[in-house]
């Protein structure tokens, strides 16, 4: 075996250097061809895991806005979070078996008839969670950004890239808002904005929404997507609210246990950390650390 190992490279070593050079070329063709299939069956597997989760997050943040009381409010809307439901139990039937996986096709079936019984919006949006949750555990994706997102880099690029359609401000009140059906979300809605984590926003930029006017912004950096994230989630919150984030994470200790490291913070929605803290605390809280997540900097990034 070691002979089988070593004898390519004291080939090399010996060769002339015209031959070594071809001898090298052969070998790093073959090493790609056996490494680069493999690889691109993880990333693949990878995207769509984060696509499902994607729909998973809208699920849980829009249903609302289409059923209420089991009445449609917005047939476009509720047909839209069928399909949702749908595509993702698609996908997901897609991806490699896990030991998880049958309780994840139940799970992800019960949501899809909850929303065809026009069940209640805290009934789909705790399935719609707890099943994106066990997507994430069965298929672990990176779900924070690798570094400190820059969000004077994200307000610029925000401002070049996404004010047109959601406004300078996320009110969705940009030159070219009007036109479009369905609208720009309004990321300066509190209520809406609550609901969704800085990862979801991500991945929104990363993919785009099928079906609507927001188009994917792959053509950017990982680094550049984040920032634009991480500033599109401060637009909801006021300098009073940041404040009083700021004294609150100074004063209390206990709440870096609730937000302990940058992955978290990327993940957690105001709606969750409202559940551990309470709704006077979760607030600002994420309003501060949202619009300066060098807090968490001795923390890494690792969940």
């Amino acid at each position: 075996i070691i002979i089988l190992i070593f004898a390519p490279w004291r080939i090399l070593f010996l060769a002339k250097p015209m031959q070594a050079l071809r001898i090298l070329s052969i070998l790093s063709f073959y090493l790609v061809s056996s490494v680069w299939p493999a690889y691109a069956d993880e990333l693949a597997n990878q995207n769509k895991a984060k696509q499902i989760w994607q729909l998973l997050d809208y699920l849980a943040v829009d249903y609302g806005k289409a059923v209420k009381n089991g009445e449609v409010l917005n047939k476009s809307e509720y047909a839209e979070m069928q399909e949702f439901a749908r595509a993702a139990e698609r996908q997901l039937a897609e991806l490699p078996l896990t030991s998880g996986t049958p309780d994840l096709l139940k799970g992800i079936s019960a949501l899809r008839i909850k929303i065809a019984d026009k069940a209640p919006a805290a009934m789909v949006n705790d399935q719609a969670r707890n099943v994106a949750a066990s997507l994430l555990a069965a298929y672990p994706v990176p779900v924070s950004p690798n570094k400190l997102p820059d969000l004077q880099l994200g307000a610029k690029l925000f401002q070049n890239q996404c004010a047109t359609c959601h406004g300078v401000s996320g009110h969705s009140d940009g030159p070219l808002a009007a036109s479009l059906n369905p609208p720009p979300i309004i990321l300066a809605d509190h209520e809406r904005a609550q609901q969704r984590s800085v990862f979801s926003l991500q991945q929104i930029i990363t993919h785009g929404v099928e079906g609507t006017p927001m188009p994917s912004f792959s053509q950017l950096s990982d680094d550049d997507r984040w920032a634009i994230a991480y500033f599109a989630s401060t637009l909801s919150y006021t300098d009073a609210d940041r404040k009083a984030g700021a004294k609150l994470w100074s004063s209390r200790s206990n709440l870096r246990a609730a937000v302990p490291t940058l992955a978290k913070l990327s993940q957690t929605s105001e709606a969750v950390l409202t559940k551990t803290v309470g709704a006077d605390t979760a607030r600002p809280l994420i309003a501060y650390l949202r619009s300066t997540p060098n807090a968490l900097s001795t923390s890494g990034t690792e969940s």
